[in-house]
């Protein structure tokens, strides 16, 4: 359950993860989709503009 809540708040804060992210991802689709860090590097520079460089 924690993980389909994380899945749709990662699409809703990068609307680029719903290409990789689905909303109710399996364990391993979860994982996957986080692995290479883009997603989470994106929500990163919602929440604070400017922490990641390009």
């Amino acid at each position: 359950y924690r993980r389909y809540q994380a899945a749709q708040w990662l699409r809703k804060m990068d609307q680029g993860a719903s290409e990789s992210l689905s909303s109710n991802p399996s364990e391993e689709e979860f994982c996957l989709a986080l692995r290479n860090g883009l997603i989470l590097c994106n929500v990163l520079k919602q929440a604070n503009p400017g922490a990641v460089s390009k």
